[in-house]
């Protein structure tokens, strides 16, 4: 973007800007919409599989401005369908104008398990899954990059929790209700601001730990760590109903505050919702849970930033390959791209395809000050 020349410090501040703000508007977007508006049933090929998620398309969407892109994961048994209907989150799209994918996990589950790893190594990629959907849905909307975030129930919960760590250069925002996990390793290369609920009396994902053996760890040593690992510097707990508070993780770094939803007697339910959760318990409605959430993103939004892949990371391991290896062997992978060319060109194609796990790559400059 820069020739080699002089420029003064404002206008190479202005120049870095407009190159991290490229990043904003979807990487694949041909500027034509080829979801139409409503929900969608949408099927797509991935790892030698066949799947499905639900599209969803606010009908007020105009091509010309990009539109936040939530990623939706249902719980154990369950499906996008049944997700829908008790997190009322088609209406909240509706109303305020944010896309989504609800993800369906096969045979009713997503692959994770203890400490938000995956449960089973040689069972199906979730994760890849996700990068694919994310690909066809960003390729047939103009998507706001910076406003992708992961709201799940239950097993989707702790889900979205992985993809936190695994996903983190486009996930921007976690939202759980009944299954905050703090993941081991924790790979996420930037902060992550999140906001759980959870019910004391949740039977099936204890609020005070121990439970089923992929659970562990209570509720609130999994706050606790995303508040440490966000740099968070105060907690206080405030009352928002008779059965309902909350404790606030701030002076986060990059404002990325962690929240617990705290619902006194609640079970393994989503708050403010009309669905038969049958025998899992007491649900509240004191708050709706979508709207809390949806309130949370919208005040904690995290600002485009670059970064170049560094020794250690998913994306470095990627780039690497892709440079070495990749370019020889799939050539038609990476259009535009030559033996020699950067690291930092690899890795922004990289992330334009969501191919890997890569932030938009810092460009490597060389400028004379004035």
């Amino acid at each position: 973007m820069f020739d080699e020349g002089h420029l003064t410090m404002r206008q190479l501040i202005v120049a870095c800007t407009a190159i991290v703000a490229q990043s904003n508007r979807s990487l694949a977007w041909p500027g034509v919409n080829r979801l139409p508006p409503g929900l969608n049933s949408v099927q797509i090929s991935q790892g030698g599989m066949q799947r499905r998620y639900l599209a969803y398309v606010p009908t007020n969407y105009r091509p010309e401005v990009n539109v936040p892109l939530w990623i939706l994961a249902h719980g154990s048994d369950d499906s996008p369908e049944i997700f829908l209907s008790m997190s009322n989150m088609q209406r909240m799209a509706e109303k305020h104008a944010f896309a989504f994918a609800a993800l369906e996990g096969i045979n009713g589950d997503f692959n994770v398990g203890q400490g938000a790893n995956a449960e089973n190594p040689s069972g199906p990629d979730d994760v890849g899954y996700t990068m694919a959907v994310m690909q066809q849905v960003t390729k047939n909307l103009n998507v706001d990059m910076q406003r992708i975030r992961c709201a799940g129930f239950s097993r989707g919960a702790r889900f979205c929790s992985r993809l936190a760590s695994e996903l983190s250069n486009f996930i921007t925002g976690v939202a759980v209700v009944s299954g905050v996990r703090y993941p081991i390793p924790n790979n996420a290369t930037r902060v992550m601001p999140l906001i759980a609920f959870h019910g004391t009396q949740d039977a099936v994902n204890p609020y005070k730990g121990q439970g089923p053996e992929y659970w562990g760890t209570s509720v609130d040593d999994a706050v606790q760590r995303w508040a440490a690992f966000n740099g968070c510097k105060t907690q206080r707990w405030k009352r928002l109903g008779s059965q309902v508070l909350e404790s606030r993780h701030t002076d986060c770094k990059d404002n990325a505050d962690v929240i617990l939803v705290l619902i006194t007697g609640g079970g393994h339910t989503w708050p403010g919702s009309m669905y038969n959760f049958a025998d899992l318990g007491y649900v509240t409605h004191e708050i709706a849970a979508e709207k809390v959430m949806h309130d949370f993103f919208v005040a904690r939004p995290l600002e485009p930033r670059c970064h170049t892949a560094v020794e250690g990371e998913s994306c470095y391991v990627a780039v690497t390959w892709a440079m070495k290896l990749g370019i020889v062997q799939h050539p038609d992978w990476y259009a535009g791209l030559t033996k020699d060319s950067s690291f930092e060109d690899f890795q922004g194609h990289m992330r334009r395809s969501i191919s890997a796990d890569c932030a938009e790559p810092c460009q490597r400059t060389v400028v004379k000050m004035i």
